[in-house]
């Protein structure tokens, strides 16, 4: 039973491995690749708030959000909760669908991001 499952995955990667090598030459062209991809970068955060604090690293996560709002920041910003395994507890906070120039102009429009590790002088 087992030899016939091996040979069947094996077939699906050779045929897999096939259709991609025989693909359209336009889709191959770099340029074209990296148009696809151009907004594909994500700006995330990783934040772990001390035992007991969840409410108040919440509240402060909505004062900062409307910080951006009021500084008319037109990136989306989502905020997830991690609530099971080994990062339970720990808040993501993410914007998705950019380009590496949309950085600079967010940085220069808005002040360079703040890092909880950085020390505030």
């Amino acid at each position: 039973m087992r030899i016939p499952i091996v040979g069947l995955v094996v077939s699906c990667l050779f045929v897999a491995s096939a259709l991609a090598q025989t693909g359209s030459s336009a889709g191959s062209k770099t340029q074209e690749i990296n148009a696809q991809n151009a907004n594909n970068v994500c700006r995330v955060y990783f934040s772990m708030p001390k035992p007991g604090m969840d409410q108040q690293y919440e509240a402060g996560r909505k004062k900062h959000m409307q910080f951006h709002r009021d500084q008319k920041d037109t990136w989306t910003w989502n905020t997830f909760a991690i609530e099971t395994g080994d990062n339970a507890g720990m808040y993501v906070t993410s914007s998705c669908g950019h380009a590496w120039k949309d950085f600079d102009e967010w940085e220069a429009r808005m002040g360079s991001p703040i890092l909880p590790m950085e020390p505030q002088i």
